[in-house]
């Protein structure tokens, strides 16, 4: 029994620590109209449309706009709509993400952004407010692990983001076989020690 025990410990602390972070998810928003729609719910495994509705733009229309130079990859930035604040992203499925950071510039005037992280609607992590202007994107890396909801809040009008970059927790293949393998040893123990 005490071997069954130890085996089951040892496997649950290698699965705890086998889960792996999955290589980084860049969300370029350019498989999106870029027409000022709403993005759908899912894009990306996340709902966009919570406190304040975020939409898709093709910068390019926008000349001389924080919509052209915050322009990353592609042709498509988001923004929140009328200027909204705040505005949530959430995951759409149950688990958890890692938001590592995006690109962000001012639509029309310089303005103040910061950022909250939530697990379940309780505040985890909070920021700085972070200087953005029209013309200089600026990456603003966070790397918060753990959450499942971002609220973004501004102090002025639109934003434009580019490059949404995030991950999520993986466990290894193995790893779930050595759970299932020190569960099996437990499950054999009781048995031999029931008969």
């Amino acid at each position: 029994m005490r071997n069954a025990l130890l085996a089951s410990a040892v496997a649950l602390i290698v699965v705890a620590l086998s889960f792996q972070p999955a290589g980084a998810t860049v969300l370029t928003f350019d498989t999106l109209p870029g027409d000022g729609s709403a993005i759908p719910n899912g894009y990306g495994g996340f709902n966009w449309n919570g406190q304040a509705t975020v939409g898709s733009l093709n910068g390019n229309n926008y000349s001389g706009s924080g919509y052209q130079d915050g322009i990353i990859s592609g042709t498509n930035v988001i923004y929140n709509w009328y200027g909204s604040s705040p505005v949530d992203i959430t995951l759409a499925a149950p688990g958890t993400f890692k938001y590592i950071g995006g690109y962000f510039t001012s639509a029309w005037q310089n303005q103040k952004i910061s950022f909250t992280g939530l697990l379940n609607g309780r505040v985890v992590d909070t920021s700085s407010n972070y200087e953005i202007n029209t013309s200089n994107p600026r990456f603003i890396e966070l790397d918060w692990a753990g959450i499942n909801e971002l609220i973004i809040s501004n102090t002025g009008l639109q934003w434009a983001m580019d490059n949404f970059t995030f991950n999520t927790l993986v466990p290894e293949p193995a790893s779930v076989a050595l759970l299932g393998l020190g569960l099996f040893g437990l499950g054999l123990s009781r048995r031999r020690r029931a008969v």
